[in-house]
């Protein structure tokens, strides 16, 4: 059950990072000096590197969590996939609205959909062959 609920949970934070991390990286590509407020320049180590543990952290946990779903034979906790997509897309919109968000906004949760559903489609088979047949 722990198991479960953590990689639920691994998943739903892992895509929320990554959604922020792409958001930030979208965001800074028209932040310019002087024109608006930034937190960070673009092109500046402290961005550039936040942005890249936000990414590839966000990204790397995608594979723990797979291999947990698939060594579980349970695809539920996949479910955190769109979660966390919904909470990425809160966050990026929280970031700016311009179209590259927008578009993140709407790619991010139908892609997190698609690999919640390809998740269960590998693992329901291999979960139901082990079950014994009923006497029926």
């Amino acid at each position: 059950m722990a198991v479960r609920w953590g990689t639920f949970v691994l998943f739903a934070l892992g895509v929320a990072r990554l959604s922020w991390g792409i958001a930030d990286w979208i965001d800074a590509a028209d932040c310019a000096a002087g024109e608006r407020y930034c937190d960070t320049e673009p092109g500046k180590r402290e961005h550039n590197g936040r942005n890249m543990l936000l990414v590839f952290g966000g990204f790397l946990t995608l594979f723990p969590g797979t291999v947990l779903v698939e060594r579980a034979q349970d695809w539920r906790p996949a479910l955190g996939l769109p979660v966390g997509a919904l909470i990425g897309s809160a966050i990026a919109l929280s970031i700016d609205r311009e179209p590259g968000i927008w578009i993140l906004v709407c790619v991010l949760p139908a892609v997190c959909a698609a690999l919640s559903f390809a998740l269960r489609m590998l693992v329901a088979p291999q979960a139901g062959a082990g079950r014994p047949s009923s006497p029926g």
